[in-house]
Parts: C-alpha cells; sequence; structure tokens
C-alpha cells in the first residue's frame, strides 16, 4: 500500500511544481492529500504489527513529531526557494519513500493471514523483534488475531459488536473535535492572521514559528505518553487550545469585523 501511494504522491508533486492552470494545481494537491491520509493511516498499523506491546503507544506517537518536521521543513524552503521549489523537492520524498519500503518485509500479522505462509509469518517476527526471549508467545498471540472475517462482516462487527463500535465511536468523535478545534485553520492562516495583526511583510516567518512550536509540543508529548494518561494529556492540550483561541488580539478582531 505504501509503495501503491507513492505514486500518486509523486504525481501529485510534479502537477503542483509545474502546473500552468489553476484545475491542475488543485488535481495535484488532491493527489498528494490522498496520498497523505494513506501514508498516515497505513503507516500506524505498520509500525503497530512490527513492533511489541509495550513500545507499541509511542512508536505509533512519533507520527506527529515526523509530521511537524516536514511540515517545518518545507516552510523553510517555500521561504528561500518559493513553493515551485519546495514541490520539486518534495516530489523526491516518494520516490525515496518507495525504494525504501520495497526492501522491508511484511509484517507478520499480514503473512499470519495468508495460506501458507505461518512460517513466512515467524520469520518476518523474528527479523523484526530480533533478540526478542518472548518471540514464541508473540507469535501465539498473532495467530490468536488472525483476521478470517470479510471485509463485510468485519464493517458489520463495527456497528453491532461494543467492543468495537465504542472505540470506533470515540475515535471518531475526538478526530472529528480535532479537526474542528481551529488547529487547521491556524495551519492554512498563520501568515495571514500574523500579517494582519502586525502589519509587517516578515509574516511568512510566523508559518515557520507555529510549525516549531508544533514540532516541540509533539516531541514533548512523547516524552510524556509513559508518564501520563492519554486523557490527561487529551484534555490537557484541549484546554491550552481553548486559552490560546480566547485570547483576543484588536487588529485580527476588526480584520474579522470587516
Amino acid at each position: 500500500m505504501l509503495i501503491i501511494l507513492s505514486l500518486p504522491d509523486l504525481v501529485g508533486w510534479v502537477l503542483i511544481a509545474s502546473s500552468p492552470s489553476l484545475p491542475l494545481l488543485l488535481t495535484g494537491r488532491i493527489l498528494t492529500g490522498v496520498a497523505n491520509g494513506g501514508y498516515i493511516s497505513n503507516i500506524q498499523i505498520y509500525v503497530a504489527e512490527i513492533s511489541q506491546m509495550e513500545l507499541r503507544g509511542w512508536l505509533a506517537g512519533l507520527t506527529m513529531p515526523v509530521i511537524a518536521t516536514g511540515v517545518l521543513a518545507m516552510h523553510v524552503v517555500g521561504i528561500w526557494l518559493g513553493w515551485r521549489f519546495a514541490a520539486v523537492i518534495a516530489a523526491v520524498v516518494p520516490c525515496l519513500l518507495a525504494l525504501g519500503v520495497a526492501r522491508l518485509w511484511d509484517t507478520p500479522y499480514w503473512l499470519s493471514c495468508e495460506e501458507n505462509k505461518e512460517k513466512c509469518s515467524l520469520a518476518a517476527l523474528q527479523h523484526f523483534r530480533s533478540g526478542d526471549p518472548n518471540i514464541l508467545a508473540g507469535m501465539v498471540q498473532i495467530q490468536e488475531c488472525e483476521r478470517r472475517d470479510t471485509i463485510l462482516i468485519s464493517v458489520k462487527k463495527i456497528f453491532i459488536d461494543k467492543q468495537y463500535y465504542t472505540p470506533f465511536f470515540i475515535l471518531n468523535v475526538l478526530f472529528l473535535l480535532m479537526t474542528f478545534s481551529g488547529k487547521f485553520t491556524m495551519d492554512h492562516y498563520t501568515s495571514v492572521f500574523f500579517q494582519h495583526a502586525s502589519g509587517k511583510k516578515t509574516q511568512y516567518f510566523s508559518s515557520v514559528v507555529e510549525a516549531f512550536i508544533t514540532l516541540i509540543g509533539s516531541c514533548i508529548f512523547i516524552l510524556l505518553v509513559k508518564a501520563v494518561p492519554r486523557r490527561v494529556l487529551v484534555a490537557t492540550s484541549a484546554l491550552v487550545m481553548v486559552l490560546s483561541v480566547t485570547v483576543p488580539h484588536p487588529a485580527i478582531c476588526s480584520c474579522c469585523m470587516d
């Protein structure tokens, strides 16, 4: 899946870098957006299926610092070289991804679902968890979780079985609230806000600062995820965002009124 997703990602960045018209630019943005959504879900599943249970939490959490690093890098490159050159540099990334992932093994969980691939599943587990004394116990756990249901049955379980629909509902509500929290509005309109607030021509630098703060926050989360309950981290983050977005600024308020 990651190799397949690298293709629309590459085509999207090429269209963005060379687009002579707005429709092609939007097409490239759609392709890169689809690839980005696929990357996040597939990478997190891949990491979860190859890592030990006690390491899955913070390893899956590394997704946000990595994303924040990429956003920060693109902001910096975009200021120095312009957005077309930034798109050219970004087009190299899916190529490196496809080459790198092609050398990786499939996950033990995936191989255990294939017929007559139990030995391959054990070999993959030994490859990813070399030196782990609990490999056999991990293999037993994988076999117990072996997926035999069809896609239709799996989707049906989400809505009729409590052990599935409860986390499914909580997860989607949390993501919905996060989407409407204003974070993405700040990401895309940071330079506009700072331009109206300060009136200076250095407003694009504010996007770099905002991306850097996101990176710092995500790194702090990784450090705290083992010591602080997840609910406390989510609630604290939400409270900080509430306090931040309710602080008024006269210049921004007058701009919004206009």
